[in-house]
């Protein structure tokens, strides 16, 4: 759980907290730091391959096409990982 986004960071529980909680939670599904470091990633290597910045089309849609991708195998990795995580990490949203 320390590598989660949206972590509760206090012991006590707050009326407000259920509704962003669950929000949290279908976020965290996503892995959004992996989705962020390997989009940023492949902007370098288009950048570096480029030797400067590709064409705004072709980089817009090269890194929404990525961002789309790391969502989908976040997630995929979530909902094959259910079973183990009910057991060992029962705090997640497919547990």
């Amino acid at each position: 759980m320390g590598n989660r986004i949206c972590v509760r960071r206090s012991g006590h529980h707050n009326k407000m907290a259920a509704p962003w909680a669950k929000l949290c939670a279908i976020v965290d599904t996503a892995h959004p730091r992996a989705v962020v470091v390997f989009t940023l990633v492949t902007l370098a290597v288009a950048i570096i391959s480029e030797h400067g910045l590709p064409p705004l089309r072709f980089t817009v849609t090269l890194v929404l096409a990525m961002a789309l991708v790391q969502i989908s195998v976040g997630v995929f990795n979530e909902y094959c990982d259910r079973d183990l995580d009910a057991i060992a990490k029962p705090s997640r949203v497919m547990s």
